[in-house]
């Protein structure tokens, strides 16, 4: 804002920062409370396949998001005194994601019926995207745009406690597997109520919007798309190419490991989710060098409380069956301890000083490396350890260029100060 003293900066960064950690944290914690409970209650197999079930949420939000959480957020942030050109971002970006949405569903349901196969849990797979529904018409993007992330934090909670009361209430054998998709959505549709109503109590409207709006939004979202795919092709698209690969089993191992270190992300992405819209109007570099100082500090304790008591929390968390995750929770806190720092140096600083094309690069890369990498795991017939590896050699790739071309920047920056 006009006029805003650094110390305001910096204390609306915290207050952002600690209600998006908040909200991230129950959004990952509740679940993996639900875990052990789901896990013994519905058994390995369904289990695995819940996994899978999940995933393909994620990777349909990835769709369906089609990068606005980062171009819309900057446009908001930037614009945001601007009521009227508010109004046109929300109108454009939601039609835009109700159109992606509808394309997502129509993929699903067309894949149920071209592979027969499938359809054994087929009514678990289409009421999966009762949650995608919810998730697309919660306006994230909007909220970390205007830099007021309370009343999100309070719907997100309130979302994962009914997520969690109704799973408790409904779940009681593997047969239930299809009440844990109607529990979760009906918890994100809930948050999507919630959210939008206060959207227009802030006195913000969904402008109607032209075709060339839409365009626009969605012209200046796709390189953004791209990194997001990119990305989920070592996130949600690793576990549904070891479940196509694998097995349910495998997935069920490679999951428990992966929950834990969710849980723990959770804890962290708040960071540069509050960060970056705060860098691209300030480019408070101060401020940036204190945060991946803590985020250094923070990657040596997980490398090192993943081998300490990584067994031991996997046995308590889901049962002695799943003690065979440990090799696999190990390297995903290596994974863990490589993405905090990558994470600054993405769209936090080379953002906030117009590189982003060189972070959707890197990102580009790693997608591109780790299709390869799968190819390589599924010649090679191996299982959940060798996908949870090669993620790591894709996300220590990301780091190192990240790092490259900050440095490069740092240097230019201070040359010409």
């Amino acid at each position: 804002m006009a006029g805003e003293s650094p110390d305001d900066s910096k204390s609306r960064f915290l207050v952002n920062a600690r209600a998006l950690a908040i909200a991230q944290l129950v959004s990952y914690a509740i679940p993996l409370m639900m875990a052990p409970y789901l896990a013994r209650t519905l058994g390995l197999e369904a289990f695995g396949i819940l996994a899978l079930g999940l995933a393909l949420v994620q990777a349909g939000s990835v769709v369906v998001d089609y990068g606005f959480n980062l171009s819309a957020t900057h446009r908001i942030a930037t614009s945001k005194d601007n009521k009227r050109a508010t109004n046109q971002i929300l109108g454009a970006v939601t039609a835009c994601k109700t159109v992606l949405l509808l394309i997502v569903c129509l993929s699903v349901v067309s894949y149920l019926l071209l592979f027969p196969d499938s359809q054994k849990y087929a009514p678990f797979f289409l009421l999966m995207l009762i949650p995608l529904a919810g998730q697309t018409y919660q306006p994230v993007w909007f909220y970390q745009g205007i830099e007021l992330m309370r009343p999100l934090t309070l719907y997100t909670i309130g979302s994962r406690l009914i997520f969690l009361c109704l799973t408790v209430l409904l779940v009681h054998a593997p047969t239930d597997l299809i009440w844990v998709a109607l529990a979760n959505g009906i918890g994100h549709l809930a948050a999507a109520a919630a959210a939008t109503y206060t959207v227009l109590k802030l006195g913000y409207r969904y402008k109607w919007p032209s075709w060339r709006a839409m365009k626009a939004a969605i012209r200046e979202s796709t390189p953004f798309f791209w990194s997001r795919a990119a990305v989920m092709t070592y996130t949600s698209g690793a576990t549904l190419a070891l479940g196509a690969f694998a097995g349910a089993a495998q997935v069920a191992q490679y999951s428990a490991a992966e929950q834990i270190y969710r849980g723990l992300q959770a804890l962290f992405s708040p960071i540069p989710q509050a960060l970056y819209p705060n860098m691209a109007k300030e480019r408070n570099l101060n401020l940036f060098a204190t945060v991946l100082k803590g985020t250094i500090c923070l990657s040596i304790v997980a490398i090192a409380a993943g081998i300490l008591v990584g067994e031991w929390l996997l046995v308590i968390l889901f049962g002695e069956e799943f003690r065979g995750s440990y090799s696999i929770l190990v390297v995903f806190m290596g994974i863990y301890a490589v993405t905090m720092p990558s994470m600054l140096l993405g769209y936090p600083l080379l953002g906030a000083f117009g590189k982003l094309d060189i972070a959707n690069r890197t990102v580009l890369l790693g997608g591109i490396l780790q299709v390869l990498c799968l190819i390589v795991v599924y010649i090679s017939g191996l299982g959940a350890l060798a996908v949870a590896t090669s993620i790591l050699l894709v996300e220590l790739s990301i780091l190192c260029f990240r790092a490259y071309y900050a440095a490069s920047l740092y240097r230019k920056y201070f040359a010409q100060s």
